[in-house]
């Protein structure tokens, strides 16, 4: 297969729209006709090459450049992004793989201007975002019904970063979840909805739901980070990764 790329395996069926087909093993790369009898009996053979990597590269160029609406193909290649990341790879080095081999291979399709325009787009905003402050973390909390206060301190750096999130981010999270629920298989979807449950109940009544968190993250991890495309999406999502354990 590919690294890049969220494939299902063993031919299942996609989760959504954004993951690209496993292409197996082999794939025909070419067929061969004859014709007898004036052409009323023909006979064909069909020849096989092996699977290559590049050949979910130009699977991927086609998903973006068949992508509808065209100014959502952004979405497929975050939805690969997270993938790639929550795997534990590094974003640079995605960005470089749509960059030096992605645009050249839409570069050869016709009518790909707006394509390139719209992944360039992409790669200059995601190489603008501020890296993530590395170093020494202080967990500030106080009352649970308010603001939840994250301060990341570096040691290399005098700058902080400051992340703050109420209740109702929390139950935004939980919104984002349910919505991906019928993705899951039963037994599991079972477990994570009850967490979900609980923990709003909790969350309701005051109560610190930080182990709550913890363990609907290791669902999650469970099930598979990528199945959850809804929260993903969010803006909520890197704000609460690391209360989730992720």
């Amino acid at each position: 297969m590919n690294e890049f790329y969220s494939i299902p395996e063993n031919n299942k069926e996609l989760v959504n729209e954004y993951q690209i087909r496993d292409l197996g093993e082999k794939r025909i790369s070419m067929i061969l006709g004859s014709s007898s009898n004036r052409g009323r009996e023909s006979s064909s053979s069909k020849i096989y090459k092996k699977v290559t990597t590049e050949d979910y590269d130009i699977q991927f160029a086609r998903k973006l450049t068949t992508f509808k609406p065209p100014y959502d193909l952004e979405k497929v290649l975050d939805y690969h992004l997270s993938y790639y990341v929550n795997s534990g790879n590094q974003k640079e080095k995605f960005i470089k793989h749509i960059k030096y081999v992605i645009i050249p291979i839409v570069e050869k399709r016709k009518q790909n201007k707006i394509y390139i325009e719209l992944i360039t787009n992409w790669i200059n905003h995601k190489m603008g975002e501020k890296k993530e402050e590395t170093g020494n973390i202080i967990l500030k909390t106080g009352d649970i019904n308010s603001p939840l206060q994250v301060q990341i301190n570096s040691d290399n750096s005098t700058q902080s970063q400051t992340i703050k999130y109420s209740n109702e981010d929390i139950f935004k999270l939980f919104e984002f979840l349910k919505n991906d629920l019928h993705k899951i298989e039963n037994d599991l979807r079972e477990d994570l909805q009850t967490e979900i449950e609980n923990a709003s109940k909790q969350l309701d009544k005051g109560n610190d739901i930080k182990n709550r968190l913890l363990t609907i993250g290791g669902l999650m991890k469970d099930v598979g980070i990528g199945v959850f495309t809804n929260l993903i999406a969010s803006p909520i999502y890197q704000m609460v990764k690391p209360h989730l354990g992720l």
